[in-house]
């Protein structure tokens, strides 16, 4: 388990330092200017609707690419009592403290869902598909949330190597507070917002507890292993 997200996190970094190197801008200047002379072309040979909704479609998601780039390098938003000393997002998750975690579910996780749901509007433009926007966000950005979580104490686990024992102890205070704040929710107004989050978090504290049980699993069957050898 440990192994598998570890390899996992260095496939993602390579990731992430592609999509930042200048190679991949300028791979992206190529295509969309091949895609903007696409468009200037199909407007004046007057191209079938369903051809030019897939280009259009296209030429949005090409827009996004610097957008995803900005939110790996740099802040969208920055907090300066939650992101002092710190000068990008990846520094500041690089940290196992309650600020890059809470930086992390609510800020990241916001202009992230915004961004993926700009993709998804895009592609429903290739099937001439209207996306209701607001439905997809707020889904969107409850689901973001959650893998943020998810993969936020994995990182820290197997790249940083928390400790299991820390691990545990701070996902009980979390699950703490979201029960605490779930119950004092009850009669307010506010619920219809923070109770599916807290929904959804409460979700991530399940699964990370199984990875973070199973990761100690694999310990002990390891050292067992060790010991007969």
């Amino acid at each position: 388990m440990n192994e598998f997200w570890r390899k996992l996190f260095l496939k993602l970094r390579n990731i992430m330092n592609w999509l930042l190197s200048p190679i991949a801008v300028w791979i992206w200047t190529m295509i969309f200017i091949l895609v903007f002379l696409l468009i200037y072309v199909s407007s004046s040979f007057n191209f079938n609707d369903r051809l030019q909704n897939i280009i259009l479609g296209l030429f949005s998601i090409l827009i996004l690419y610097p957008f995803v780039a900005l939110n790996l390098k740099t802040y969208m938003f920055k907090l300066p009592f939650i992101c002092r000393k710190t000068d990008s997002p990846a520094q500041l998750f690089d940290i196992f403290s309650h600020r890059s975690f809470f930086y992390g579910i609510i800020v990241y996780s916001f202009f992230t869902s915004i961004i993926i749901v700009l993709l998804i509007s895009a592609i429903g433009n290739w099937f001439n598909y209207k996306i209701d926007s607001s439905n997809w966000y707020s889904n969107l950005f409850f689901i973001t949330s959650a893998l943020f979580t998810i993969i936020y104490f994995m990182y820290h686990m197997s790249v940083k190597n928390i400790s299991t024992k820390e691990i545990k102890a701070r996902l009980r205070l979390y699950s703490a507070i979201v029960g605490t704040i779930s119950g004092g929710l009850l009669g307010l107004s506010i619920k219809e917002i923070l109770v599916p989050l807290i929904t959804y978090l409460g979700i991530a504290f399940l699964w990370l507890s199984f990875c973070v049980e199973q990761v100690e699993v694999d310990k002990e069957k390891k050292e067992r292993k060790q010991q007969l050898l």
